[in-house]
């Protein structure tokens, strides 16, 4: 068997590898949008009650319902710090998912590489081989020509 041919099976699992690498990193970027998504809405989100709750405390309002908006205002400010904490997990998944890529990329890259050189190669010495046939088929046919036309002299000599 030829060596491209003994690679290719390497080739493919190589190329596999990075469709998984891949697939992975998308699904990372799409983790990470996700995440940002859920973080600006929560931003905004408190932006409109902070707001709200600037109006309502110009209000009168008891003592009650002002703790439990601000108590709310806290929990939603502690959301945000999770949810940035979850966005930059995410971001250092995307760069290490992005790494695995481009690792798997480059070996895939190299298989591939090495499959083509391996290819050509194969290709070179059936061109040389191919030549060499031919330089030997012809180098048959001078021969003979030469010893029909000698022996057509001898037989024309004898005669």
């Amino acid at each position: 068997m030829k060596r491209s041919q003994r690679m290719r099976p390497v080739l493919a699992v190589a190329q596999r590898a990075e469709d998984v690498m891949l697939k992975a990193y998308a699904r990372s970027q799409q983790q990470l949008a996700d995440a940002e998504h859920k973080l600006n809405q929560l931003v905004d989100y408190q932006l409109e009650y902070a707001r709200g709750l600037h109006v309502v405390s110009s209000q009168l309002v008891d003592l009650a319902q002002l703790q439990a908006r601000r108590h709310f205002m806290n929990k939603l400010m502690a959301a945000i710090a999770s949810q940035q904490a979850e966005v930059a997990r995410f971001q250092q998944l995307v760069v290490s998912a992005r790494l695995a890529w481009l690792k798997t990329r480059g070996h895939s890259q190299s298989m591939s590489k090495l499959t083509a050189r391996y290819e050509s190669e194969e290709f070179v010495l059936r061109e040389q081989q191919a030549q060499r046939q031919a330089d030997e088929l012809s180098g048959q046919r001078f021969t003979w020509r030469q010893q029909a036309e000698q022996d057509d002299w001898q037989q024309g000599a004898a005669s």
